[in-house]
C-alpha cells in the first residue's frame, strides 16, 4: 500500500508483488501470529531514545489503516508527550486532539534490531 503524503487523494495498493520505486531499503517480513489479524511478535519498540513495552510485546497490531496509536494509557501518553502532542480524555478513550502536522518519529521495532526512520 502506498499512500501520497501531501495529497489525500492519491494512493495505490498492489496485490501480489511490490513496487521497488514506493520504498527505499529491504522489505522486512515478520510471521504474523494469527492467520486472520496482522498480529505479530516483537522484543519491544523506541520512540526516540524512549523504549516501550520491553517486558510484553508478544501481541502486537500492526495496522498501516489508522492513525490509532493503541496500548496501555500510561504507555501512549508517554508516546504522545515524546511526539509533541496533547492528548485529550474523552471517557476511556485517550485521543491526539492536535494532529494537523505531519509526525516523523524515530520508531524502532527492537526484535529485528532495525532502525526504520528515514524509509518512505
Amino acid at each position: 500500500m502506498w499512500l501520497d503524503r501531501w495529497d489525500t487523494n492519491v494512493g495505490e495498493i498492489t496485490f501480489g508483488g511490490v513496487k521497488k520505486e514506493r520504498y527505499s531499503g529491504d522489505l522486512v517480513y515478520a510471521k504474523a501470529i494469527l492467520d486472520d489479524v496482522w498480529e505479530i511478535s516483537i522484543d519491544g519498540f523506541q520512540v526516540g531514545n524512549e523504549t516501550f513495552c520491553a517486558d510484553d510485546c508478544s501481541r502486537t497490531l500492526i495496522d498501516s489503516g489508522t492513525e490509532y496509536i493503541l496500548g496501555p494509557a500510561d504507555e501512549v501518553i508517554k508516546i504522545h508527550n515524546l511526539l509533541g502532542i496533547s492528548t485529550a480524555l474523552p471517557s476511556d478513550v485517550l485521543m491526539a486532539d492536535n494532529t494537523s502536522e505531519l509526525y516523523e518519529p524515530n520508531i524502532t521495532a527492537l526484535e529485528y534490531y532495525r532502525d526504520f526512520t528515514g524509509y518512505r
